[in-house]
This record gives structure tokens, C-alpha cells and sequence, in this order.
């Protein structure tokens, strides 16, 4: 499970309900056991393979950007933060070059790196509607070759007005029973759900939703 990221959450005061979340998973107790929480993810392969077809769409005006690579770099450690730990975030990096259209001088190349944070606009606790989605929490841009100034510009205009605003990832209902959004080591996200009849069918949704993204 890792270090706990959050206090004992109360889900029912009326009943021996709560959970408690961890670095890397959840216990969940109810009717005096723990139990093992619904649950709906994607992995770190799927998650990638979701960002890079987001950078292509989003740099599909630069018809001459040529995508090498896409690829998870790193991911951090879970955040700080007073009574809940913030998720880890994942670093991409990107690599190409560009057709210049200049006959026997190599063409530039580039390399991108963008940090993403995986947020909920709400902290989880089986009860609260919240926002799940991703942001652009860091960026750098290297280039190199003749002509890359060119490219530079053109990258920059890309990624900053591409990666503005945050991309949604989906809402949770009030009473969904939605207990962590949670990151995993391997770049993956992953949520959890109370271990009820209801938590199955949500986790059943959530779980295709993503598979969609």
C-alpha cells in the first residue's frame, strides 16, 4: 500500500463505515471487515498511448511535425498537502523533427517535456460530486539544427494555446460512492469505489468511460 496519503475518512457517521487512502490502494471497512474496493483504471501503456493521440490532435495544424516518440519519462511522488496527499504526476516526453523542406541540411529536431496533474476539483469521500481531469503543471521545449528558431515559435504557440485549459476525464455523481483518484506508480490512473452493489455498477461505467478516452 505504500505511506498513508489521508486521515480515517467517515463515510456514514450512522454506520462503521470509513476508508482510509494509501499511496498505492485503499482500504475500505464496512460491517466491521475490510473489504476490497470496486475498481475501474487504465494503465500506464493506455495512459500514454491516451496522451499521445491528445498531442497529435492537438498539433495537427503543424503538418510537418513528424512524431518520433511520446513516452513516460517519470513519475513523481505523491504530493503534500495538509489532511490528503496530492496524486503523483506524470512527465511525457516528446521527440520529432521537422520538415524544412531544405534539400541536403538535416532537418530540426525537438524534444518536449510536460508535466501533467491528475486532479479532482474535489477530494473523494463515497459522497461528493467532484470533476475528474488533467492539467499542463509544466513545460520545456528544446531544439536544435538549422531553422530551429522557426520551430521553436511554432511549438511554443502550440503547447500553450493546446494545453490552456484542462482536459476533462469525466464526473462522478453525488452518491456514487467515488472513495480516491489515484495515480499509479507506473504512470496508470486508478479509482475506487465503495465495495457495495452500487460501487460495482459505477465502477462498471467508470470503467468504460475510460476505456473510451
Amino acid at each position: 500500500m505504500g505511506y498513508p496519503t489521508s486521515d480515517e475518512i467517515k463515510i456514514d457517521p450512522n454506520k462503521s463505515e470509513w476508508f482510509s487512502d494509501f499511496q498505492n490502494g485503499v482500504i475500505y471497512w464496512a460491517r466491521n471487515k475490510s473489504i476490497a474496493p470496486h475498481t475501474a483504471s487504465l494503465s500506464g501503456s493506455k495512459v500514454r498511448s491516451m496522451f499521445e493521440k491528445i498531442f497529435k490532435e492537438k498539433a495537427e495544424d503543424q503538418k510537418d511535425l513528424n512524431i518520433e516518440s511520446v513516452r513516460i519519462d517519470k513519475v513523481g511522488n505523491t504530493g503534500y498537502d495538509f489532511t490528503r496527499s496530492k496524486n503523483r504526476k506524470v512527465t511525457f516526453k516528446i521527440s520529432g523533427n521537422y520538415e524544412s523542406g531544405v534539400f541536403f541540411i538535416p532537418n530540426p529536431s525537438y524534444t518536449i517535456t510536460l508535466r501533467i496533474a491528475f486532479e479532482s476539483d474535489k477530494n473523494p469521500d463515497g459522497k461528493v460530486a467532484c470533476k475528474l481531469k488533467a492539467r499542463l503543471d509544466h513545460w520545456h521545449i528544446h531544439t536544435s539544427g538549422v531553422g530551429h528558431g522557426k520551430l521553436l515559435n511554432g511549438l511554443k504557440q502550440a503547447v500553450l494555446g493546446g494545453f490552456s485549459k484542462p482536459f476533462e476525464l469525466g464526473e462522478v455523481p453525488v452518491n456514487s460512492g467515488l472513495l480516491s483518484f489515484k495515480v499509479m506508480k507506473d504512470g496508470g490512473i486508478k479509482l475506487y469505489f465503495k465495495a457495495d452493489n452500487l460501487g460495482r455498477v459505477v465502477a462498471l461505467i467508470a470503467q468504460d468511460k475510460l476505456d473510451k478516452l
